[in-house]
């Protein structure tokens, strides 16, 4: 028969109602209350390799027991958890039981600050040690609630965030807590350094927006302190820009493209240009000259030149045709010294959105411009980027053992946390996405690589699928909540 057992053990239920203990790594027992006794099962824990994040859906279960009656293994996770979570601390655990002598057991040291939900058979965090205490309860509203720092986890947003302390006046580790139906969360234990009657007690509702305030908090803890709101920054606007700024800043962006493109213009006007000046000013100057000097020559030449009609005729033709070789010269000059511009002009394009993803948005469409190469590699695919709607929403991403948490937005862009930073903690990542054919396309403003991120999309279903990286390793992302839009495409 077990007996008393201490400190607090892994207790809990499981799904059919029976009572289950966790007294030891090895040493689990299920009550049978028709026999009014405990069973010992065998027990196997898969603890190594865990995988941070919120939400976790683990490949295997934390502690899984072996029902000999019913033949089968039951996943009892959340208990052993909370098992691990409240053992940390101890170098022995002590199981006293009622027909032999006590045993003293090893306890896991150091477990991940974690917790299970029971309505999605998942993790609904696991963090590093220290991120949130032990014995964590959730709120009505789904958020959960540490009295170890009083911390709070916000499942929407994936962030924790520290809470002034009420007035509680009790120590973790010298209480209980408890959450009401309504949200209440009730503390008691021994009061530190008080013996007044209703010492040691304290309730407050929370919510995932913190503490509610009460009118008479000034009364009973004069002990807290105040703290002064913060000062509101003063909005600064902008100065207009005078006339003389603008026209000094047109100077510039000319003088710029100028700059940049005088290779180029000369290429294309400078034909012209020589042509234009040869026709109008080289050509009458050379004329005047050679009326003076040799009139009596140029009369002599135009009598010889009076040819019969068919001479005429020939020295016509090869003259237009003259023309048209050297227009048709000058013309094919100009094409070729016109693509080049446009060419060089798209890879400046293409060098300008490598070094600002900003730059590769379609004007448009407000999404990111196709990429030429999906289109190459896959004549018969539709490669138009869009934004379906499947994919819209909050996702967690797994990579090996790195776990984030990524917003999907209709607009085309995306965050990137990591699970259980700080409500103040900015982005891992952010940047673009759409998909592209049969292709997830990336380009990163914080982390930004350069090159466009193409990773084909393998579909499992709604709420997962897999993304092949470009060393050929797999992401997994899965649903956590689905946002719905109606900017997206079906």
């Amino acid at each position: 028969m077990l007996g008393q057992i201490a400190p607090d053990p892994g207790l809990g239920l499981l799904a059919d109602g029976r009572v289950v203990l966790v007294a030891s790594p090895s040493r689990v027992f299920v009550f049978n209350e028709e026999a009014q006794q405990w069973s010992s099962m065998k027990a196997e824990w898969y603890s190594d390799n865990l995988t941070y994040g919120a939400p976790i859906r683990a490949k295997k279960p934390l502690l899984q027991i072996f029902d000999a009656a019913q033949n089968t293994w039951l996943d009892i996770s959340g208990v052993a958890g909370k098992y691990w979570q409240n053992t940390h601390a101890h170098q022995e655990y002590q199981v006293d039981f009622s027909d032999r002598p006590s045993e003293f057991v090893a306890a896991v040291d150091l477990p991940p600050a974690m917790l299970w939900d029971d309505k999605t058979q998942q993790w609904a965090y696991i963090f590093e040690f220290g991120t949130m205490g032990r014995n964590p309860k959730t709120l009505p509203d789904g958020c959960a609630f540490s009295w170890r720092d009083f911390t709070l986890f916000n499942p929407k947003t994936g962030t924790i965030r520290k809470l002034t302390d009420p007035g509680v006046g009790i120590k973790d580790y010298q209480g209980s807590m408890d959450v009401l139906a309504d949200g209440t969360v009730v503390f008691a234990g021994v009061a530190n350094n008080h013996s007044e009657p209703g010492a040691g007690f304290f309730h407050r509702k929370l919510t995932c927006a913190g503490f509610e305030n009460s009118t008479d908090d000034e009364a009973v803890m004069p002990t807290v302190a105040y703290e002064e709101p913060l000062a509101t920054p003063e909005t600064t606007v902008a100065a207009k820009p005078t006339n003389a700024e603008t026209v000094n800043r047109w100077r510039t962006q000319l003088k710029d493209f100028f700059s940049t493109y005088r290779w180029n213009i000369l290429a294309v006007f400078g034909p012209f240009s020589v042509y234009f000046l040869a026709l109008k000013f080289i050509l009458p100057a050379l004329s005047r000259i050679s009326e003076k000097t040799s009139a009596s020559k140029m009369i002599k030449t135009v009598k010889k030149s009076r040819l019969n009609s068919s001479q005429n005729k020939a020295v016509k033709s090869a003259g237009w045709i003259m023309r048209v070789a050297i227009y048709g010269l000058l013309a094919i000059y100009a094409a070729s010294t016109i693509k080049s511009y446009f060419r060089i002009h798209e890879m400046m394009a293409k060098q300008n959105c490598a070094e600002n993803p900003a730059a590769c948005i379609d004007k448009e469409t407000g999404l990111m411009q196709s990429e030429p190469s999906l289109a190459e590699a896959n004549p018969g695919d539709d490669t138009t980027p869009r934004i379906p709607c499947k994919y819209v929403g909050i996702w967690s991403s797994r990579h090996g053992s790195d776990m984030y948490r990524i917003v999907l937005k209709d607009d085309g862009t995306y965050s990137m946390m990591q699970p259980g930073a700080s409500d103040s903690s900015p982005p891992l990542y952010t940047g673009y996405w759409t998909v592209q054919g049969k292709n997830m396309v990336w380009r990163h403003q914080v982390g930004n690589t350069g090159e466009a991120d193409i990773n084909p999309i393998q579909q499992q279903s709604d709420s997962q699928f897999t993304l092949t990286e470009g060393n050929g390793s797999h992401t997994v992302y899965e649903l956590i909540e689905a946002v719905k839009s109606n900017e997206c495409t079906e």
